[in-house]
């Protein structure tokens, strides 16, 4: 058993440890309410901190599973600390100037700290039972977040759907927890890892990872559970930014912190391609008929993370944490840049998508966009370990670079068409370079299955995205363009069945329960203009 006896690898984790210790710190002295000066030197201290574990992680690889250590001491771990600290940097000092003269303004930045003191203690945690208490911790302190108005109506009503929502994901995780500590005798994360390696799965941590995928599909917001995430847009802007951007990632991390059981829980994986192809895919299209840009960037969360999911269950791990870095720091941007982005919102709406009326362009340019998928992806040496799983990402990557070129083709553009091929391969390329680099933060022990079933699957439900999407460049047909449209637009009113369960089992508050004009919102759409 490894220990934490190199100086270097006891200052990454004395490091480590001391970040959610500061932001608690924070949260209960948050400094001046007028400057927040206390709270911003917080996060400074904790950024350089999470920077420095992180960099000894990295150069001490052999010290990637410490079994009895109380923090973690792999890639993963430390690099998810990085990312929280620099976003929750960001968003403390952005808090302070957006929230300038308004008296909640103090409460608000403690309940921030205490949330980054939660998602910091969950990323770092080696013990189930303090991994379990930061999960509920952090769904906890945000939930104050999300209420923080609590005179804006349809607010509190999403913060009520959210809270049992998250009840249940809670549960769920605490019953996988315990299947998993009575078949490996053991609270520690990396005793439990280090047993299962090489070994057959038993019966019950076989339905312990189940129980995990359900509560991450539950966190993440899949659908028919993602109500309450397109609904809480009246919170303050830096409470949706480190929603979006940090925490409703943490089903991803989960699932990815469990990967070498993952991999031999076929039940569980099936699940994660099901419905996390679903979501993408559906949530994909609904996106394209929004207007609003918050709920626009909400609908486009749920459909990232269903991405997500969907590559934890085709065992792509090393995608799923690029997904996840790359998600966070773009919808960060995206929700503190709200004001800057209407114009690229509107111009992705469905109606405001010019006619091509040519179907042979958009078979040539998907034809061209598979074409650089696959030979980037042989010119990078992918294709010596290619499985199942990674040929249904490189089709899925492929159809994302035919829309690319299926644009500059549209417009007959020497020029256009030259430039939107050379970013076509310049992404496969890139494509292929992040997969290597984040594969070696995979933990040990994670390989890719050779599932055919689940590839098949996630590759047919991200091709229809791409489908509908030609059938509007290329002039839909009425029943499409009006029909479709508005079940989209709605988001088939899967939300309004669902709020209507939740609500008949355990109803709001009286004063929760309608808005200002005495309307019962129940759907996504009522939030959404």
């Amino acid at each position: 058993m490894e220990t934490l006896d190199s100086p270097l690898a006891f200052g990454g984790a004395l490091a480590a440890a001391l970040v959610p210790l500061l932001w608690l710190a924070g949260a209960l002295r948050p400094g001046n309410a007028k400057t927040g000066f206390g709270l911003g030197l917080v996060g400074a201290a904790t950024l350089v901190l999470s920077l420095a574990s992180a960099a000894a992680s990295i150069v001490l690889p052999a010290m990637a599973v410490v079994p009895d250590a109380w923090v973690r001491h792999d890639s993963v771990s430390r690099g998810m600390l990085a990312l929280i600290t620099l976003l929750g940097w960001i968003l403390v000092r952005f808090s302070k100037v957006y929230l300038e003269g308004d008296s909640g303004r103090d409460r608000f930045l403690r309940w921030m700290a205490a949330t980054l003191a939660s998602v910091s203690a969950l990323v770092v945690a080696n013990h189930l039972v303090v991994f379990g208490a930061a999960w509920i911790a952090t769904s906890m302190c945000l939930h104050k977040l999300l209420v923080f108005y609590a005179d804006r109506p349809i607010a509190q009503l999403a913060a009520h759907k959210k809270f049992l929502v998250s009840r249940t994901a809670e549960m769920l995780l605490v019953a996988g927890f315990v299947f998993l500590a009575s078949t490996y005798d053991s609270l520690w994360l990396g005793e439990i890892l280090a047993a299962a390696q090489g070994q057959p799965l038993p019966a019950t941590a076989s339905t312990a990872l189940v129980l995990l995928a359900l509560a991450a599909i539950l966190k993440c917001a899949q659908l028919p559970f993602h109500g309450w995430l397109i609904q809480v847009m009246e919170t303050p802007t830096p409470v949706s930014a480190l929603l979006h951007a940090g925490i409703i990632n943490l089903g991803g991390f989960l699932l990815i912190s469990f990967a070498p059981l993952l991999d031999a829980a076929d039940g569980a994986r099936w699940l994660l391609v099901a419905v996390g192809g679903t979501t993408a895919a559906v949530a994909g299209l609904i996106t394209m008929t929004r207007v609003s840009v918050k709920v626009g960037l909400a609908w486009s969360t749920c459909a990232q993370m269903g991405f997500m999911l969907l590559e934890c269950g085709l065992g792509l791990y090393e995608l799923a944490l690029l997904h996840l870095f790359a998600h966070s720091l773009y919808k960060a941007h995206a929700f503190l840049s709200a004001g800057r982005t209407v114009t690229a919102t509107v111009e992705r709406h469905w109606a405001h998508l010019p006619q091509v009326h040519r179907v042979g362009r958009w078979l040539v340019a998907t034809a061209a966009g598979l074409l650089i998928a696959l030979g980037t992806s042989a010119v990078l040496g992918l294709w010596a370990h290619a499985t199942p799983a990674l040929v249904a990402t490189l089709w899925i990557l492929g159809l994302g670079l035919a829309t690319i070129l299926g644009e500059a083709l549209a417009r007959r553009r020497g020029g256009l068409m030259a430039r939107a091929a050379g970013t076509a391969v310049v992404l496969g390329l890139l494509y292929g370079l992040w997969h290597t680099l984040f594969a070696a933060w995979i933990p040990a022990g994670a390989l890719s299955a050779a599932a055919v079933g689940p590839a098949v699957l996630a590759a047919l439900l991200l091709t229809v995205p791409y489908v509908a999407y030609v059938a509007v460049r290329v002039g839909p047909p009425r029943f499409l363009r009006e029909t479709v449209y508005a079940y989209l637009y709605h988001g088939l009113y899967l939300d309004d069945a669902f709020t209507r369960l939740v609500f008949s089992l355990w109803p709001p508050k009286s004063g929760e329960s309608r808005t200002a004009d005495g309307a019962v919102p129940v759907s996504s759409t009522a939030s959404a203009s």
